[in-house]
């Protein structure tokens, strides 16, 4: 495994084959101590001092005896099929543990190493989560830490109501000898009438123009008679950590053509569940020989981090990359956010299927359910 400290320790990790990808806080890879019946996975590598794993447990390897053919990240790895190799985490750790390295995606194709922020799901910095890490970190340091907490939530309530680019509200402190988040919580405080009225014209004047510009699908539409649509939607589970992909494939005439669904494991939220359907939906278009697509679901972010031509650094990055790395098979892909209302057949699909823990796929017919939305879907269709 390649790893490429950074000043501020935070960074995202590929194995050289570009499979793995890791958000860590340290330069350090896996290193063996010796211990009783053998050596354990408890050094400075991704041991005490390297919180490399999604929580619990701050991101810390918990180890156990292993031999010394295990002693990168990269080694637990199947690189044939980018996949953790499951038999061998449960030789060396227990099942909790075993769950947390199986929660993170692992791409197939070649991945940079990019420079991250581990404490917002974007992998982005914001100045909302550097707040709240603030705030943790205070209160951690003192254990007392409490300061105007009314004052504060209110002013957390107003400022995140406000869509201004990236909160770029600018303001002088008047007040010196006042803790930091007092004086800004004081300072929005003593917003005028106007400046707090202006404020909420551009706001609803920010809402009519994403309204008027970008109308969001309330309903199912049928694609060009050479074209197919596949919808996708997921079913998660917390308590197991589980989820099914729901994928349904039609044509111009809103008849379908195949149907999938696909349970996965180890899924760490329902963000990555909706990933992981988008990813199915692609690869089933792409097996089934479709060449003109349009891809729909109802994550908007998945959508929109499909369609965008920047890095993605969010821990579902492997999944978007593994997605991107399959446009070149299609003569046209285009991906839509629509309405769950416009997303029913694959929502019910994925429903449907989530207590069945097998592959499943359909020619030209899906599960009784999730064929009479279809069929409703079609009669509102053509009646409209």
């Amino acid at each position: 495994m390649d790893v490429h400290a950074s000043p501020r320790g935070v960074l995202t990790v590929n194995d050289v084959h570009g499979k793995g990808v890791v958000h860590v806080e340290s330069k350090n890879v896996l290193t063996h101590i010796p211990g009783p019946g053998g050596s354990s996975l408890t050094a400075s590598g991704f041991g005490k001092s390297d919180p490399w794993l999604p929580s619990p447990y701050g991101g810390l390897v918990r180890g156990q005896s292993i031999d010394h053919n295990y002693t990168l990240v990269s080694d637990l790895i199947d690189a044939q099929t980018a996949t953790w190799k499951v038999e061998v985490l449960h030789n060396l750790f227990d099942s909790d543990l075993v769950k947390q390295v199986c929660s993170i995606p692992l791409s197939r194709t070649d991945l940079g190493d990019e420079v991250v922020w581990r404490y917002d799901g974007s992998g982005l910095y914001n100045v909302k989560s550097g707040y709240k890490l603030l705030q943790e970190e205070r209160q951690s340091n003192s254990g007392t830490y409490i300061a105007a907490p009314l004052l504060i939530s209110r002013f957390y309530s107003s400022m995140w109501g406000v869509s201004l680019p990236a909160k770029g509200i600018q303001l002088a402190n008047q007040y010196p000898d006042v803790p930091w988040m007092e004086w800004l919580a004081l300072v929005f405080e003593k917003l005028s009438s106007a400046q707090r009225h202006a404020l909420m014209e551009y706001e609803m004047l920010n809402l009519q123009c994403d309204t008027r510009s970008s109308p969001i699908q309330a309903k199912w539409e049928a694609p060009l008679e050479d074209v197919v649509k596949v919808n996708f939607d997921s079913a998660f589970s917390h308590q197991t950590l589980q989820s099914v992909s729901g994928v349904i494939c039609r044509d111009n005439a809103g008849s379908i053509l195949a149907a999938c669904s696909l349970p996965h494991k180890y899924v760490r939220d329902a963000f990555m569940a909706e990933a992981l359907s988008c990813q199915q939906a692609v690869m089933s278009a792409w097996e089934l020989g479709f060449t003109r697509v349009i891809l729909e679901g109802d994550s908007r972010t998945v959508i929109q981090k499909c369609k965008s031509e920047l890095i993605d650094a969010s821990l579902i990055s492997p999944v978007i990359a593994n997605i991107k790395s399959i446009y070149k098979n299609f003569m046209y892909l285009a991906f839509g956010y629509v309405r769950r209302d416009a997303n029913v057949d694959a929502h019910t699909l994925a429903q449907e299927r989530k207590a069945f823990d097998c592959p499943m796929y359909w020619i030209e017919e899906a599960p009784p359910r999730t064929l009479l939305a279809a069929e409703e879907d079609r009669a509102a269709f053509v009646s409209g």
